[in-house]
């Protein structure tokens, strides 16, 4: 197995991680996946009453994390797939992640969940470092194709 197989293989399979759990913790909670966070999402804006431009920022960071999880789908089928992955595609997939903050390394968030650790600074350090293996494991990996 080449090492870029070996790449693709773990972000491929931590994109299904996040996906799947994501989709288990939704309905484990009795919601519908996706469904259910928009009609939450928009109660509890009502709720704080929130208006004017906080309310469409907070509406634009919601939908991008929505975003985020609909291209984990194709982004996992690519990389189990060993298909070549548009670079702006995995860049605008970073930026939704900086901005939502979704760690690429899935099972980290899951320890923590797991472990009962509600340290933001844990949380933050942690996605600091996914975020770092996968920028660098993918850009060292286009190095190595050039």
């Amino acid at each position: 197995m080449s090492n870029k197989d070996k790449i693709f293989t773990f972000w491929g399979l931590m994109d299904v991680l996040a996906l799947a759990s994501y989709l288990f913790f939704s309905v484990r909670m009795g919601n519908v996946p996706f469904w259910s966070d928009i009609q939450h999402f928009y109660a509890n804006l009502a709720f704080m009453e929130v208006k004017g431009a906080i309310s469409m920022l907070m509406e634009g960071l919601f939908f991008l994390n929505l975003i985020l999880l609909v291209t984990l789908f194709f982004s996992a089928w690519a990389f189990l797939k060993k298909r070549e992955i548009s670079f702006l595609f995995i860049s605008l997939q970073e930026v939704m992640r900086v901005f939502s903050l979704s760690c690429s390394v899935a099972i980290f968030p899951i320890i923590l969940r797991v472990m009962y650790v509600e340290e933001a600074l844990v949380g933050f350090i942690l996605f600091v470092v996914s975020e770092t293996l996968k920028i660098g494991s993918l850009l060292w990996l286009r190095k190595q194709n050039c």
